[in-house]
Parts: C-alpha cells; sequence; structure tokens
C-alpha cells in the first residue's frame, strides 16, 4: 500500500471518529453551516522534545550512512507520523506527501549541512537545562519570597518565558502558555516558596 493511501485511510478514519463523537445538535448545527471544523496543532509533550533532542544529539555523532541506518532501527522514528514530529520540532522542511525514506534523506541532509551549528544550539540548550535544575534545586530549599525572586531574576534564563515555563514545569506549578513573564516569575515563587511559608504557618498556629 502506498504511503499516500495510507495516509488517505488514516485522515479518513480520524474524520469519521470526529463524527461520530458529535451530539445530535452538534451534528444537526454543522450540517446547517451553524457550526465549523477547526484544526489545531498538537503540541509535542515536553518528554517528547526530550526523546527526540537526545536522538538528535546522537545523529550528530555519526556520518550520513550511519544516520540512516540509526534512524530505520530506532523505534522513536518508525513511522512516517514520527519522522514528520521530528522535523517539525527542527523545522526540517518536509512535506506531507513526502515518502519516508524521502523524509530520512532530508533528515541527512540537514544534518550534514548544519551540523556545526545544531552541536553548538545544543550545547547551549543542555547548559540552560542544568541551570534551570540548579535554580528549581535552590528554590525548593528558599523560606524567602524576596531571596526567590532575587534567584530567579538574577538567572540566565529569566528573560525567556520559555524556560520559565521549563522551570515551572520540573516543580510542578501548572501556567499557561499566555501568561506574561512578570507574572510566571511571581507565580512560581508564590506556588514554590509562599505555599511553603504559609504551611509553616499553619503549623505554627495548630
Amino acid at each position: 500500500m502506498s504511503d499516500s493511501k495510507k495516509d488517505f485511510e488514516t485522515v479518513q478514519k480520524m474524520f469519521i471518529d470526529f463524527i461520530s463523537n458529535l451530539t445530535n445538535i452538534e451534528y444537526e448545527k454543522l450540517l446547517r453551516g451553524e457550526g465549523t471544523i477547526k484544526f489545531f496543532e498538537k503540541e509535542i509533550s515536553p518528554s517528547r522534545k526530550s526523546e527526540l533532542t537526545g536522538l538528535l544529539n546522537n545523529l550528530l555523532g555519526l556520518n550520513a550512512e550511519n544516520i540512516q541506518a540509526h534512524i530505520k532501527s530506532n523505534p522513536e522514528l518508525k513511522t512516517k507520523a514520527q519522522l514528520m514530529e521530528f522535523c517539525d520540532l527542527f523545522n526540517i522542511d518536509v512535506k506531507s506527501k513526502d515518502k519516508s525514506d524521502s523524509i530520512i534523506y532530508k533528515i541527512i541532509d540537514f544534518i550534514e549541512s548544519n551540523r556545526d551549528s545544531l552541536q553548538n544550539t545544543l550545547n547551549k540548550r543542555n547548559d540552560i537545562d542544568s541551570l534551570i535544575e540548579s535554580v528549581a534545586i535552590e528554590l525548593e530549599k528558599i523560606m524567602d519570597m524576596n531571596i526567590a525572586r532575587e534567584l530567579i531574576l538574577s538567572s540566565a534564563f529569566s528573560s525567556n518565558k520559555t524556560n520559565l515555563l521549563k522551570l515551572a514545569r520540573r516543580l510542578d506549578v501548572h501556567l499557561d502558555k499566555d501568561v506574561s513573564l512578570d507574572n510566571a516569575k511571581e507565580l512560581i515563587v508564590d506556588s514554590v516558596v509562599g505555599s511553603k511559608i504559609r504551611s509553616l504557618s499553619i503549623r505554627k498556629k495548630i
């Protein structure tokens, strides 16, 4: 079966499942033109991003022939959808009509053409991730809101919301993606340090 036929059958199944899950009212409104079907891009989870970044790091240490063999034998890139996901994360130009082998060749070409810059980017990312981890560990020890704020403000990643969101996830603090930079910092401090202070105050009263 060709990739194009498989793609059509996959989309067809998704559409049928979508229609089946509509209520009767939603279905009727859709038929009357009072409802719309919208596409929302699914965000790659942090754990999946970490897996794919680690995979890219491994591929950077291989030559073109070994890159191809490594991709074809890796369960994380077994399907066309997984290959497309990898390309989407690292902005590799591929088309949905591309076959799996074509996508693999594009990945190889991308790595060969950008090896040095990709390695530098990954090294910087690893440095930031290490810094985020160290700040998270310190915040878990601090019992003063002002000291916690100063720790975040003085960190190298404090002006980058993406990295603040990483810090929040590390500390199990839920933040909306559209939260402002200043609010993100304050919510992290309040959730991690403020909650400890309030808990201690309650215990002392008891």
